[in-house]
């Protein structure tokens, strides 16, 4: 079975349907709230508990009404005439009135939507149609209905309406009033269908689908604030004339002699509008005098609404309008046009494309309008389509890529049975090729590409020009953005005159007009006259210089004053800048290649960006390379190296910063030197080497200390805090970040605070000053979110949730840890999601889940021996033994305690030392071994007050249970012996100890 058909489960069912509808219920729930609560909690209660004792099933609750299904037309029925019937002895409500209920009845076949979100169909919105035209107390039933009813309820008749057009402009229904004795009611006027009231609306191919939202609201301008021309704007496609001709039905009404549509599409001459309407109307002229005139004075004392559909070519002609509305009082005017009229009395309703998303994220149970008229459309060519879960998942991921505009989701959906849906999707990419499948649809409507052919012959040289220029622009454009790229005088007017015509349009963001092409079919279709134009390159060149500029005065703020708005500035124009970055690399352009190398890296690891950062200097490096030009060569590796540390490609970033620091030296850039030693320094940290790397940042201080360079400064001082932090060190660590972070306040550099506050915040996490730790992070993560840095963000969570995990709220811990995980698994921050893999074991281990615990440890360890994390290993390690004490896994602990004390001891991180001697104490009392047990016991305390640390409550929990242990087996003798023997090591002669010690376990 091909992609998207039926099954079993999905196919369709033939249903006989009832709809009910309470009357005027808006205005009852406001009159009359509690009287009218009573009376609709009866009315739910008769209509389920009838629709049930009738073998029916209720679809779906409306609010004040409901739709209901049944598998025979006889129960369908007889229900309905029940339910008439009861709900006629409702009492009326204090003003004397009486609660009206409309009821009809329908046949047809109905398509499950994915499981537990109902049925779509025809029939249920032919159903809905008519109860549109249904009188309160009535009961209607359709033909299709009447043919398969056996026998009609005792007493009932059913009285034959003829043949009415509904309101969907569909084909006519054959209808019936079900009159029966119990009814309140059993005289009705003739029913409001589209015969009801003169009209020239003709019949419509295909089903109106969606736009109740706009519907209403254009309703409300007619009708409530009496608007009386309303000009429906949108660019082509977009279903201007559709939805116009539904509101036409829709206001039937209210309009007493009528509603009558222009067709201008076939007039090729302004001076024929006149013509073209008294033809509409079925108006002759009288005699030769001033047709306008005649005209106006047959419509002065008619209320009549008048559709002149598709007004864009024909905007010469369009004084015709105010001299009708200023003759004829009662008439008001509906146009559809590309663009608006420009005229005095004009209310423009800008039509925007369909949603994708549903309105009401409540209703679970319905489509959203883009959605439904896919699946609507693609039913009629394949008459299997099912709409499960998965399928709707990837119709909305098509309309999505169609920008959700209404002809290219119909052209799309006319493939239905040809491609599957997953080709499909991958067939939209290329949205200007989709054509109808069809040949009666309108030349202009039987492409996307025609749609759009139409209405760019209809613009001026200059604004084609525009458009195609304003095209080269990604994501949105300002208008000095735009005034950078091409120089005109009268700029503004042109682009508010696309605006107007429906190619572009604006939105504040930031408090700024920014200008959008209309839809990525017009932006493709744009796009495509550019290139196909004499100023592709000139154009595409200018844009590349206008961001280059850009990150040359933005770039040079990131270490500063002004530090968030640069970021802000960047991060809005991001799309731009990496246009103008490729346009610059595919051109082997050095010159504007510069200022690219030299500063993206800094807003990407800003935002957290790592991997698109990496993406991009590959490209630059490439270029690089075959330009042969040392400057850009050096932002390149420099750039690259810096962005490959914070993704934990540690060899690759040494090798990058080598490269660049070769060239920096070479090229006298003392500012590349001492970045490019700093990253070497942090390389060379993370591999636990902690010499070689506070060689590097010493060196670099020394330079940036001579520069005068106070950015620079804080950034080795921060760098050289976290080394000694890292031995232990803390209060050498403690001086040298307040020297740090004083600089950066000194000169606005707020990232920075943000950094150096987070290792302050660490600082008095592992001192035990849990409320100084979690001030110091929440006003890190503040700056961070202020920022945008995600990389920083998610470390500030990892944090907060250390700092909850040592006061065992585990709940908050896990939201915090959580929280942080996804943030680097989305940046790509390989050191991150291992810390983040450890701490989430750390949080199952204290819910004692330790099967789950041992699994995430194992994950987070293999990224850490993968990337050349030693010290995270280390702390991997000593979690891994912890839980495998508790699983009982004696010879697997020691194995994994010893190699975390052998990295630890290896690298000379003592906080990475300590904390395996106190995991071990619990290790060797439960295999009571306790003389080693009693000198971990007394020693690892003992290092740790020294250190001026604190065990996490694992640890601690571990060690405490050695020690039970051990004073309920040894005496108070041996006690002291012990205590004696651990008092008189160093943390070099304990950690020897219990390494001694582990092997011999293992041997």
């Amino acid at each position: 079975m091909g992609e998207g058909a039926a099954t079993q489960a999905t196919r369709e069912r033939t249903a006989f349907i009832l709809f009910t509808d309470i009357h005027r219920s808006t205005q009852l729930w406001e009159k009359f709230p509690h009287d009218f609560k009573t009376v609709l909690e009866k009315h739910n209660t008769t209509v389920e508990e009838t629709v049930m004792s009738h073998c029916g099933e209720i679809m779906k609750n409306l609010g004040d009404g409901y739709i209901a299904i049944f598998d025979s037309a006889d129960t369908c029925v007889n229900s309905g005439v029940k339910i008439q019937g009861r709900l006629g002895a409702l009492p009326p409500l204090p003003d004397g009135s009486d609660v009206m209920v409309r009821i009809v009845c329908h046949a047809g076949p109905l398509y499950p939507l994915a499981t537990g979100r109902g049925y779509f169909g025809r029939s249920l919105n032919r159903c809905s149609r008519m109860c549109q035209v249904c009188h309160p107390g009535q009961m209607l039933i359709s033909q299709a209905v009447k043919l398969f009813i056996d026998e009609l309820p005792e007493g009932a008749k059913a009285v034959d309406l003829g043949f009415h057009r509904l309101r969907d402009l569909g084909e006519a229904e054959h209808l019936y009033h079900l009159d029966h004795p119990e009814f309140k009611l059993h005289e009705f006027p003739p029913l409001p269908t589209l015969e009801y009231r003169a009209n020239n609306l003709v019949l419509q191919p295909n089903e109106f689908i969606g736009r109740a939202h706009e519907v209403e609201e254009l309703k409300k301008l007619l009708i409530n604030d009496r608007k009386r021309l309303v000009t429906i704007t949108a660019p082509g496609g977009y279903g201007k004339s559709r939805l116009a001709t539904q509101l036409c039905a829709n206001l039937l009404e209210h309009y007493e002699n009528g509603v009558f549509e222009v067709l201008l599409a076939p007039i090729r001459e302004h001076t024929r509008i006149v013509t073209a309407t008294a033809n509409a109307l079925g108006f002759q002229f009288y005699d030769p005098s001033e047709p306008t005139r005649q005209l106006a004075d047959y419509l002065r004392e008619k209320q009549m609404l008048l559709l002149f559909d598709n007004f864009e070519h024909l905007t010469d002609g369009k004084q015709i309008i105010p001299e009708i509305l200023e003759k004829a009082s009662k008439t008001s005017i509906l146009v559809t046009s590309r663009e608006p009229l420009r005229l005095r009395a004009e209310m423009i309703y800008r039509l925007d494309p369909l949603p994708v998303e549903r309105r009401d994220k409540a209703a679970a149970d319905e489509l959203s309008d883009a959605v439904a008229l896919f699946v609507e459309r693609a039913s009629l060519v394949k008459h299997d389509f099912a709409a499960t879960e998965k399928n709707l998942e990837l119709v909305q991921k098509i309309c999505r890529k169609l920008d959700g505009v209404p002809l290219a989701i119909e052209l799309a959906a006319a493939w239905s049975d040809f491609f599957s849906l997953p080709e499909l999707l991958s067939q939209v990419e290329r949205q200007l090729e989709l054509t109808a499948r069809t040949d009666d649809i309108p030349e202009k409507h039987r492409s996307l590409r025609a749609s759009l052919d139409w209405s760019y012959s209809l613009l001026q040289d200059s604004e084609r020009r525009i458009l195609r220029t304003v095209s080269a622009f990604q994501g949105g454009f300002t208008l000095d953005a735009a005034k950078a790229v091409v120089e005109r005088e009268d700029l503004l007017l042109v682009l508010a005159e696309l605006c107007d015509k429906g190619w572009l349009f604006t939105r504040v963001t930031e408090g700024q007009s920014r200008f959008f092409v209309r839809d990525a079919a017009t932006k493709e279709y744009a796009l495509e006259k550019l290139r196909q134009s004499d100023e592709w390159e000139e154009t595409v060149i200018a844009h590349s210089r206008c961001f280059a500029r850009l990150l040359e005065k933005e770039g040079s703020a990131l270490g500063g004053q002004g530090q968030v708005k640069a970021v802000r500035a960047i991060g809005r124009e991001l799309e731009n800048v990496c246009e103008g970055l490729d346009t610059a690399v595919r051109r082997d352009h050095a010159d504007l290649i510069q200022p690219y190398a030299r500063y993206l890296h800094e807003y990407f690891v800003m935002v957290g960006g790592f991997q698109e950062a990496a993406e991009h200097y590959v490209r630059i490096l490439d270029a690089a390379v075959r330009l042969e030009n040392d400057p850009v060569l050096l932002y390149a590796h420099l750039g690259l190296g810096y962005v490959l540390l914070h993704l934990g490609r540690y060899d690759d970033a040494q090798r990058a910063c080598l490269a660049a620091l070769e060239l920096a030296e070479h090229l006298e850039d003392l500012y590349a030197v001492a970045l490019a030693k700093n990253v070497l320094g942090d390389v060379e940290f993370y591999r636990g080497n902690y010499s070689t790397s506070r060689s590097f940042h010493n060196e670099s201080l020394s330079i940036q200390r001579a520069a005068n360079d106070r950015g620079g400064t804080a950034y080795s001082l921060h760098a050289l805090g976290y080394v000694e932090f890292a031995e232990g060190d803390y209060s050498d660590a403690r001086s040298l970040y307040r020297e740090g972070i004083a600089i950066r306040r000194e000169i606005g550099d707020r990232y920075g605070m943000a950094q150096t506050l987070n290792r302050l915040g660490s600082l008095e996490y592992y001192a035990g000053n849990y409320d100084a730790a979690r001030s110091c992070h929440t006003e890190s993560l503040a700056i961070r979110r202020e920022i945008g840095d995600r990389y920083g963000i998610a470390q500030c969570l990892n944090s907060l949730g250390n700092v909850e995990f040592c006061e065992r709220d585990y709940a908050a811990t896990r939201e915090f840890y959580e929280e942080s995980l996804a943030i680097r698994q989305e940046i790509g921050d390989r050191f991150g999601i291992a810390a983040s893999l450890n701490n989430l074991g750390n949080v199952e281990y204290c819910e004692a889940d330790y099967d789950a615990a041992r699994s995430t440890h194992l994950q987070g360890l293999a990224i850490k021996r993968e990337i050349g994390d030693r010290n995270g290993a280390s702390f991997s390690l000593n979690n891994l033994g912890n839980i495998a004490i508790r699983q009982g896994d004696f010879a697997q602990a020691g194995e994994w305690l010893r190699e975390a004390l052998h990295i630890a001891k290896e690298i000379n991180s003592v906080i990475a030392m300590v904390a395996p001697l106190a995991v071990s104490t619990g290790l060797f009392a439960a295999i009571e071994d306790f003389d080693t047990c009693g000198i971990l016991a007394y020693g690892a305390p003992l290092q740790e007050k020294k250190l001026g640390t604190l065990f996490d409550p694992m640890d601690k929990g571990m060690l405490d249970e050695g020690i039970e242990k051990l004073k309920q087996s040894a005496p108070a003798a041996k006690l002291k012996e012990l205590k004696s023997r651990a008092e008189k090591m160093s943390l070099d002669e304990l950690m020897d100890f219990a390494l001694e010690a582990l092997s011999e376990m293992k041997a």
